[in-house]
């Protein structure tokens, strides 16, 4: 699975991919970012792509990795613990590289969504989001899905208006 995107913004060229988690050669830039040691990363990451409920991608601008995202079915996840999960709900958990452009984070962080809205066919995701993330709470307001928020989480669906709870 890749999935491409490039777009000028502010008169660059961000080509953005999504693919597939590859152990061991992605542990180390979450390793970087977070500072967790590899051998506490690698037992989480074999877990995962031993799973068949949740994946993990890496989102890359070009040959540098923005972030890596936790696609997960919300039934599986304690996130969906204290929401009414509905089926086809999904989650997305993220680890952004401190480096990483915003411009290039937001745009990745659309392709998510799409890929999850087209090829998970998912009805609705939670992404689970801190109110001092101004990232997050800027793409909350943009107008490409309709989005609910509240204190804690998005949660979006696939729309042309928007919503704020």
């Amino acid at each position: 699975m890749m999935i491409s995107y490039v777009q000028l913004e502010s008169h660059m060229e961000v080509e953005i991919s999504i693919k597939p988690f590859v152990i061991p050669d992605d542990i180390r830039y979450i390793r970087q970012w977070t500072g967790v040691d590899e051998a506490g990363l690698m037992p989480f990451y074999e877990s995962i792509a031993a799973s068949s409920f949740i994946h993990a991608v890496m989102v890359w601008d070009k040959d540098q990795p923005l972030f890596e995202a936790a696609i997960c079915e919300a039934v599986f996840d304690d996130l969906g613990l204290g929401h009414a999960v509905q089926p086809g709900d999904y989650t997305l958990r993220l680890q952004i590289a401190p480096n990483a452009g915003h411009d290039a984070i937001l745009q990745g962080l659309n392709n998510c969504i799409d890929y999850l809205f087209s090829n998970k066919a998912a009805s609705r995701i939670l992404v689970p989001v801190h109110t001092t993330n101004k990232i997050f709470m800027e793409w909350g307001r943009e107008d490409k899905y309709t989005k609910k928020m509240d204190k804690k989480v998005i949660y979006i669906q696939k729309r042309a208006s928007l919503q704020f709870g």
